[in-house]
């Protein structure tokens, strides 16, 4: 079972960067995921099965009940390839989130969907 992402959880760059680092071929996922007050951007690390959110649990959760349960919206997530990734955090000197044009806070009280 997953449990709810009640509050913004200010540590999940840096527990995806974390999980980039022990684990080989992930991809880096920054998201805007609704939550109680709104909606907060949230960072994980994933592979095709699984994801990787340290802010939750150190196993790896089931990737399709991940975003089934958090409600997860494709035209709202970046994907970043663990290289990639890695080149942005030493080019910026930050965890994320990277699309400053997506990701304009880090929470939002109005959908960031843009019609």
């Amino acid at each position: 079972m997953i449990p709810p992402l009640t509050e913004h959880k200010k540590t999940c760059f840096e527990a995806a960067l974390e999980a980039a680092s022990e684990f080989g071929d992930v991809t880096v996922v920054h998201a805007w995921l609704p939550v109680d007050s709104g909606w907060a951007v949230h960072a994980w690390a994933e592979t095709e099965e699984a994801v990787l959110d340290l802010t939750v649990t150190r196993s790896p959760l089931d990737r399709t009940e991940y975003y089934e349960v958090r409600r997860v919206s494709e035209a709202l997530i970046r994907r970043y390839p663990r290289v990639e990734f890695f080149t942005l955090v030493g080019d910026t000197k930050t965890f994320g989130p990277f699309d400053k044009n997506l990701f304009f806070a880090l929470e939002s009280a109005e959908s960031p969907a843009r019609n």
